[in-house]
């Protein structure tokens, strides 16, 4: 399945994407995707580990639908302060 990662503002080292990209989603990520879940934290919904051995939870997570299957979610991932980034224009 595909995974996109957003993080808003903040472009990754090319170092940091292949780190990123070279790892397996998790099993909560894999439900959400299954499940065609859309996952929005909130004070009473907790982030979601979306990569194995990533320090930054996903605060957003949008499946990918085409065709009727899934293929794929958008996430998006705490900054390096565990929180979500604040839309900065």
């Amino acid at each position: 399945m595909l995974l996109w990662i957003m993080t808003m503002l903040l472009p990754l080292r090319v170092s940091a994407k292949r780190e990123i990209l070279e790892r397996r989603v998790t099993k909560n990520l894999e439900g959400l995707m299954e499940n065609r879940a859309i996952h929005i934290t909130n004070d009473k919904i907790p982030s979601v580990n979306a990569i194995e051995g990533y320090d930054r939870k996903a605060n957003i997570v949008y499946p990918i639908i085409y065709g009727g299957d899934v293929s794929g979610a958008v996430c998006m991932m705490e900054d390096e302060n565990h929180t979500l980034q604040a839309n900065q224009t």
